[in-house]
């Protein structure tokens, strides 16, 4: 059952009554005789509040509780429909009646009084409006709307008023109150209207953002944006493409990195985010069960009052074979064996190294590990492929997709601190193992930078950073941004925005922050530029954004080309070509 008003004056109750009210006061419509509240907000649409949802079909506002109503307003014609759900049989009070089938008391007075005359009803359900003049009242000898009129001005004002639509859009008497769209699953609830009349597509378009698009060409939504079909985005080893409003993405097994960063914020593979006072050699990642590869870090007190921890060298062992054994030191310095310093580039059977940039080295191994060390700003990232799959163990976790046993220890036992984690993967020789000591926090030891590293680092929070916060939040990258940079100043603050900008790169947003934070701005050697991953390079050796490593000399002698699949490193490179 539908309550309609038309042409302003025109009426019909839930239950049929037709009367002419020509009342141009505000009126109680439709109320829900059991409940009244009052509010007012502005909003755009569509939109949803709590259960009821507001959205626009051609000139209509239709606002829908599920399981309740549907009213279908046009402001511009003077047109309000409303039906009403079973539930509601009964309950209803105001211009449309009371909604029990019967019409012999619809035109009951807001003072509970069934009358016959038109004007005592409509003028009982006056919406008192403050500070306005008050409505005159309707007369009960009011003339009726058919009253001399011309049969033949009849005539001539339906063409005058004949609908003219937009561009692409046709007039329909019955559009659907439940149109298909591109973005949002309609359930057609028994509370909806059939149809309304009105400007909408062809019946086989869909009314998208003003226009009209096939369902094959709907956009796409990701975080709150729209992506037009045939666009693709990259989530790290997987492919996205839009087609017809929906994502069609790859699903291959991605590589696991394991990241450590500033004063020991370590990273698992499975995304476990821990710190402890790592002051000594510990095994960062090994394989569980066959022996193929050992990566320890060796660390030393560091920072002005060396109250922090840096990294002084990596090691990386495979086979447990000394004479496959790469050690990366702190001042950008390559062994081999432990003991013969290298030239970059390098290869053999086993390693390819090489500086990706001015910012970081590289070591790859022919079974599928990767190490990349950026030793000027206390950065270290490990990526394993995933033949390493619930095969690895050490401070970088287990690698199977569980963070609650990334804690793993030695023993076979699952440790339940960090402290204790991390003493468990210490290396014995190497020192004793550290005190279990109370974390305090950094900012109340060095209060002389407290200001400093939180008016810096909450550049996290802000719009240079924004693009990224839908896919990753930058809560714990402030947190430990504030910690590191309340130690050491400057460098440890550009550590924790680059951090932070590396891991949003894989959802594929760049964000250049050097250009736009002084303080981390690269000056680079002469004849070479530096780059953040940023559009429009593209060579061989150049993704489209951005550089995976840079070319040299001796890099073409040693065939160590740029594979196009792999991530963007920024840095101080050469022009291309």
């Amino acid at each position: 059952m539908t309550c309609r008003s038309w042409g302003q004056y025109n009426f019909e109750t839930f239950d049929g009554l037709y009367y002419y009210f020509p009342g141009k006061c505000t009126y109680t419509l439709l109320r829900d005789c059991e409940d009244t509240t009052q509010s007012s907000l502005v909003i755009q649409l569509p939109h949803n509040i709590h259960d009821i949802e507001l959205e626009r079909i051609s000139q209509y506002i239709l606002v829908t509780q599920h399981h309740g109503f549907t009213l279908a307003w046009d402001g511009h014609h003077g047109s309000v429909y409303i039906k009403m759900s079973p539930e509601y049989v009964g309950r209803t009070c105001g211009l449309c009646g009371n909604f029990n089938a019967d019409v012999q008391d619809d035109l009951k007075t807001s003072y509970g009084v069934v009358t016959e005359d038109v004007a005592i009803f409509g003028n009982s359900w006056t919406e008192e409006e403050p500070h306005q003049a008050i409505c005159p009242l309707v007369p009960s000898l009011f003339p009726s709307p058919c009253a001399a009129q011309d049969p033949h001005t009849r005539l001539v004002l339906c063409h005058t008023f004949s609908v003219s639509c937009p561009t692409e859009l046709v007039y329909n008497e019955c559009i659907t109150c439940c149109p298909v769209s591109c973005h949002v699953e309609r359930m057609c609830i028994d509370s909806k209207l059939q149809c309304l009349d009105g400007c909408y597509c062809p019946d086989d378009l869909i009314f998208e953002d003003g226009t009209c698009v096939k369902a094959s060409d709907c956009p796409c939504e990701l975080h709150g944006m729209l992506y037009p079909s045939g666009q693709v985005f990259q989530e790290e080893c997987n492919n996205c493409t839009c087609l017809g409003g929906v994502w069609n993405c790859t699903d291959y097994t991605c590589p696991g990195e394991c990241s450590v960063t500033g004063d020991m914020y370590f990273q698992s593979f499975d995304g476990r985010v821990y710190t402890f006072a790592a002051t000594c050699q510990y095994v960062l990642a090994k394989s569980r069960n066959s022996g193929k590869f050992t990566v320890t870090i060796q660390n030393a007190p560091c920072g002005p009052n060396l109250d922090g921890a840096c990294i002084q060298s990596v090691n990386l062992v495979v086979d447990e074979d000394p004479r496959t054994e790469i050690t990366m030191s702190h001042i950008g310095e390559v062994f081999v064996s432990s003991q013969y310093r290298i030239s970059l580039p390098y290869s053999d059977e086993v390693f390819h190294i090489q500086e990706l940039s001015t910012m970081f080295l590289q070591v790859k191994t022919s079974q599928g590990l990767r190490l990349q060390y950026n030793w000027r700003e206390f950065r270290l990232y490990l990526q394993v492929s995933e033949l390493w799959k619930e095969d690895t163990v050490g401070l970088c976790g287990t690698f199977n997709g569980n963070i609650q046993d990334d804690f793993l220890a030695p023993s076979g036992m699952i440790e339940s601190t960090p402290h204790m984690f991390g003493n468990a993967w210490r290396v014995p020789s190497a020192c004793m193992p550290s005190l279990s000591l109370p974390q305090l926090d950094p900012c109340d030891t060095h209060q002389q930078t407290a200001s400093y590293a939180g008016q810096m680092c909450n550049l996290l929070n802000q719009a240079l950073f924004a693009p990224c916060h839908a896919y990753l939040s930058p809560v714990p990258f402030y947190q430990q941004c504030r910690a590191d940079t309340c130690k050491c100043g400057q460098p440890c603050l550009c550590s924790a925005l680059a951090h932070y900008a590396r891991q949003c790169r894989r959802f594929s947003i760049i964000i250049d922050f050097r250009s736009q934070v002084s303080e981390c701005d690269k000056t680079c050697p002469p004849g070479q530029w530096y780059h953040e991953c940023d559009e429009g390079v593209s060579n061989s050796a150049r993704e489209s954004k951005g550089l995976a490593c840079e070319e040299t000399c001796e890099s073409h002698l040693l065939n160590l080309t740029c594979s196009t699949h792999e991530p963007c490193i920024p840095g101080c490179v050469c022009p291309e070509g």
